[in-house]
């Protein structure tokens, strides 16, 4: 073995090379004067790298620090950057966003986009179908109406034409005609037909023959106040829903009543009291209805 005049390394003797493979010192230099080589249990310095690629590379000893290996080029460097402005604006509007959606649910409102479009023009924001939003209109021209029996046809005063008292005087529109039957009608019923099904609104109807003539003589002949007039009904709807009406005694007017919007087909008419005979030159024993109102919607 030889050693290391500078930093007392040992060396084999047959090794290869000029130079220390510690401190890179010539191998054959003297110590200086004065000069005392390290003692051997004394620590040596950190090891240097070889000179030349034939020369031994020591292995660090137990203490030696652990080489940490350098970033590759491609490797990402973390970076802290910090935020700018517009991250603070979206943060903020997300928290307003939130604040609203929570007094929203709080509230019971609803909080919608006021971007978003709307419904467009003429439809509706609700399933099934639009609410009718005209008008209800008179229905009487596309019912048939039915009546178990009518009276005999008479002639006019006024004109001396013949004058008939069948069902469908009801639904023609003119208070001077009426249907008409002998006696009282209490708990008949009257039956209107639709040809389809129809929304209906409201019904009614004159409770009497509202019509006044004049004889030749010039007496006149009032023949509501003199027949029979109705007070109590019943409408029966599609021979379900039943809707009670009270009239009144000597308004000569349609009297109606709502029934809502209501889907049907079949509508009786069902006759529960009515007055007795009137007075007067015109009195007779008999039982009239002039007009029938039904209203809504067709189709």
């Amino acid at each position: 073995m030889s050693t290391c005049a500078r930093c007392g390394a040992q060396h084999p003797v047959d090794s290869v090379g000029r130079y220390c493979t510690n401190c890179g010192a010539p191998r054959d230099a003297a110590p200086g004067p004065g000069q005392e080589p390290p003692p051997v249990h004394q620590a040596p310095p950190p090891p240097r790298f070889p000179l030349y690629a034939d020369d031994p590379v020591e292995q660090g000893g137990p203490g030696d620090p652990v080489p940490v290996p350098a970033p590759s080029p491609g490797a990402p460097v973390a970076r802290h950057r910090r935020r700018t402005p517009l991250v603070w604006v979206g943060l903020g509007v997300t928290a307003l966003l939130l604040v609203v959606v929570a007094v929203a649910l709080l509230t019971g409102e609803s909080v919608t986009d006021p971007g978003a479009p709307g419904p467009a023009a003429g439809t509706s924001s609700t399933d099934g179908d639009p609410a009718p939003t005209a008008d209800p209109e008179p229905l009487v021209d596309l019912v048939t109406a039915q009546a178990p029996r009518s009276d005999a046809d008479s002639v006019d005063i006024s004109t001396g034409r013949p004058t008939s008292y069948e069902a469908g005087n009801m639904v023609d529109g003119d208070p001077e005609t009426a249907w008409r039957v002998d006696g009282d009608a209490s708990g008949e019923t009257l039956r209107f037909t639709f040809d389809e099904p129809v929304t209906l609104t409201s019904v009614g109807l004159v409770n009497g023959y509202a019509k006044t003539s004049v004889d030749g003589s010039g007496t006149e002949f009032d023949l509501y106040a003199g027949g029979r007039r109705v007070l109590q009904v019943q409408w029966v709807l599609d021979g379900e829903a039943v809707i009670d009406q009270a009239l009144s005694d000597g308004d000569r007017e349609l009297q109606r009543v709502d029934t809502g919007a209501v889907e049907v087909t079949v509508v009786e008419l069902r006759l529960v009291e009515v007055s007795a005979p009137g007075k007067g030159p015109a009195a007779r024993d008999k039982t009239a209805v002039s007009e029938v109102s039904l209203e809504g919607y067709a189709g």
